[in-house]
């Protein structure tokens, strides 16, 4: 059992290393972008989860609003943006608004050398008070 455990632990650190050195920069990152509501509010949080190697990872967090339904973030209105130079690992970016009720989505962008990436949340309908409206 130790042996198989071993194993799966070292084909994972193989295959990081292995997707590392697809970035410019030698560093492989796990981000994430989430909505979350309650009490009023509506909160976009981007996460640095997991990076591996010397690294800066620039992040700007976007949340887009709609009154309607919207396919698509492009087709929604930008509530507010955050950036950070260097989102660490560990570390939260955050924007917090008043809750309306709509269609809310997160957007974050970062940079591996010179090219942009994106992660968007998916639409979600929030009530005024902050909370998740089945959709």
């Amino acid at each position: 059992m130790r042996r198989l455990i071993f194993a799966v632990i070292s084909a994972i650190v193989a295959a990081l290393f292995t997707f590392s050195a697809c970035s410019e920069d030698g560093a492989f990152r796990f981000l994430s972008v989430r909505l979350k509501g309650g009490e009023g509010k509506i909160r976009a949080v981007a996460i640095n989860e997991f990076t591996l190697g010397p690294s800066t990872t620039e992040v700007t967090l976007t949340l887009y609003y709609s009154a309607t339904p919207a396919e698509s973030f492009e087709n929604m209105d930008a509530v507010e943006s955050v950036h950070t130079p260097d989102l660490d690992i560990g570390r939260q970016l955050v924007i917090e608004t008043d809750a309306a009720e709509g269609y809310y989505c997160a957007q974050a962008q970062y940079t591996v050398g010179d090219e942009p990436r994106y992660l968007v949340s998916e639409i979600i309908l929030y009530n005024a008070e902050g909370d998740r409206i089945q959709n």
